[in-house]
């Protein structure tokens, strides 16, 4: 860790986390699965789901690190993908209720 190598690896990691993490549910909301749901409804329900995973992933990669110090980079590209996994069903059944049955907004607009 280059840039700041002082700080502990939780905190850069959980800033991180919740810069993506608002990204993120703009992503999902425009692409991924639909806007069905309204912006009041999705934001907040979103949240709990992105401060459990920043509390999850931050307690994870701060164990990894100091069980394979010399991996951190490693490491830290599988916890992302693990918790970017669990965040995406729990986004996907939970906050956005996707059903694969109703066409995508994408979709709509499309001649059969």
């Amino acid at each position: 860790m280059w840039a700041l190598p002082q700080t502990d690896v939780r905190l850069l990691w959980g800033v991180a986390w919740g810069l993506t993490g608002i990204l993120a549910h703009f992503v999902h909301r425009w692409f991924t699965f639909d806007n069905h749901k309204s912006l009041a409804w999705t934001l907040p329900t979103a949240v709990p789901v992105y401060l459990g995973s920043l509390l999850g992933s931050s307690l994870t990669i701060g164990w990894l690190t100091t069980r394979f110090p010399d991996g951190v980079h490693l490491m830290g590209v599988a916890n992302m993908l693990a918790w970017g996994v669990l965040i995406w069903f729990t986004m996907r059944t939970f906050v956005f209720q996707f059903s694969p049955v109703k066409a995508h907004a994408s979709q709509e607009h499309q001649a059969e």
